[in-house]
């Protein structure tokens, strides 16, 4: 990755997280329980938010630059937190290992969402949960256009980030039973990025 990625994105990411986002991650983390995964960590923002139901966190990201900024960012955690630097398509964790998988502005970038899921499911363990946050495709026709004029470029700003991304099907599509959703608009932040889901998915039987 070179500079823009390593260096420039990382620190716009670290001072660009409104009290909006925040209080959106404290609403994302709150059903989190036991040993906790955390897929495309990022700066760490989400440490801070974990509640006391979290024994241990995990946390994987393969940014360098993201990385030096959450071993900082960890002091802020009330458990113990691992990182590990790797991506979510391929996790180096045994199957069954955690109790809660989070997935937060993270399905939007990685290259291959399908193969993340799929990974997510296996290492869930059979009564685990799948927590997510993410901004998807608008429903409003209007946005969708923009949305896909702008893609290109917000891709290159945005290191991979995806502004037409289905996540809720993906979810499906990869064997999880959704059991709570919530669709809305980010008051605070632009059209094209603010149609976001939150909630939380099992392994389906």
């Amino acid at each position: 990755m070179g500079l823009y990625a390593e260096r420039i994105f990382p620190w716009l990411m670290e001072r660009s997280d409104p009290d909006e986002l925040k209080a959106e991650r404290y609403a994302a983390v709150s059903d989190a329980t036991g040993e906790a995964l955390e897929i495309g960590v990022g700066t760490g923002a989400n440490f801070a938010h974990y509640p006391s139901t979290v024994t241990a966190v995990t946390a994987i990201e393969p940014s360098r630059g993201m990385n030096t900024r959450a071993r900082r960012a960890r002091a802020q955690a009330a458990m113990p937190v691992r990182l590990v630097a790797g991506n979510g398509q391929s996790l180096p964790f045994a199957s069954g290992s955690f109790d809660t998988v989070l997935a937060l502005f993270v399905l939007c970038t990685i290259p291959d969402p399908e193969q993340t899921l799929s990974e997510t499911r296996r290492v869930l363990k059979p009564d685990g949960s799948l927590l997510f946050l993410e901004h998807v495709s608008a429903p409003e026709p209007g946005v969708r256009r923009w949305q896909r004029r702008i893609e290109p470029v917000w891709k290159r700003i945005g290191c991979g980030c995806h502004l037409t991304r289905d996540t809720e099907s993906k979810i499906a599509d990869a064997g999880f039973e959704v059991t709570s959703i919530d669709r809305y608009w980010l008051t605070k932040a632009p059209r094209i990025v603010g149609w976001v889901i939150r909630g939380s998915a099992r392994v389906a039987t």
